[in-house]
Order: structure tokens, then C-alpha cells, then sequence
């Protein structure tokens, strides 16, 4: 029998055109589901209805990542230059097997970036900063 998938068994990568892999380790990656709208049509005016499935879309894909000075902060610029132009992004969510190995190929959503929110600070909490990036993602997945 197949190990259950836990929600923590994964790993992601981000990559945005003109500043490349952005560095990990991501502690959340989420969304890329799928809907669709569905149409009703009464074909010749008569019932019953027939279901036909609408365009789909995909969800947003919004991923964190602790945000460590020495590591993030020459980033900055280029990230709100990407943000400013609209870069192109691919964002990979990464399927781990019970030992953290790679299982597979990782699914890699392509969009625009439409998201960034650096931490805000706080004197008086003892949370880590978080860095989160947003990715409109095109409905392409690979």
C-alpha cells in the first residue's frame, strides 16, 4: 500500500525572469487548483439542461519563505523591479517521498508576478519575518 502524501512532504522552487532561482527553503506554497463555470444550455429551448463546461481558471499561487536579512536583502531591488514590469515566473511544487527524496517531476506553474509583501516588524513579537510572493498563475502547468 502507497504512503499517505502528507501536507509537509514537499519542497518548491521559484524562479522569476530576470533574477533567476529565488532562494529557499519555501515554507509554504499554495494554490493552482483548478475551476471551471459551468454553462447551462436548454439546446432547441427545451429541457432538460445540458451541462457543458466553462473556461477554466487557476488559482493564484502564493508562496512563503522565512526572511532572513543576509540573505534576502539583496534581492530587494530586483524584486520590485519584477514586480513593477510584471516578470514572468515559474513556480515548481515539489512532491516528496517518505524519505524527502523527489518523487517524480515536480508540477511548474508559469504566471505573472502580481504579488510581494516583505515582513512587517514588530518590537514586540518574537515571530519570524515572512516573506510572501504571489504569482498569477496562467492556467499553464507542466
Amino acid at each position: 500500500m502507497a504512503e499517505p502524501f502528507l501536507a509537509q512532504d514537499g519542497a518548491a522552487e521559484l524562479n522569476i525572469d530576470g533574477i533567476g532561482a529565488l532562494p529557499g527553503p519555501w515554507m509554504t506554497f499554495s494554490g493552482g487548483g483548478r475551476t471551471s463555470t459551468p454553462i447551462k444550455i436548454k439546446p432547441g429551448h427545451r429541457l432538460p439542461e445540458e451541462v457543458r463546461p466553462g473556461t477554466p481558471t487557476t488559482a493564484d499561487i502564493v508562496m512563503t519563505a522565512e526572511y532572513k536579512l543576509e540573505t534576502w536583502k539583496r534581492y530587494t531591488q530586483a524584486l520590485n523591479a519584477a514586480m513593477d514590469r510584471g516578470a514572468r515566473a515559474h513556480a515548481t511544487r515539489i512532491y516528496l517521498d517518505a524519505r524527502g527524496n523527489a518523487f517524480e517531476v515536480g508540477d511548474t506553474y508559469t504566471g505573472v508576478m502580481v504579488g510581494l509583501q516583505f515582513p512587517e516588524y514588530d518590537a514586540n513579537s518574537e515571530a519570524a519575518g515572512v516573506i510572501t510572493i504571489t504569482i498569477g498563475a496562467d492556467g499553464s502547468v507542466a
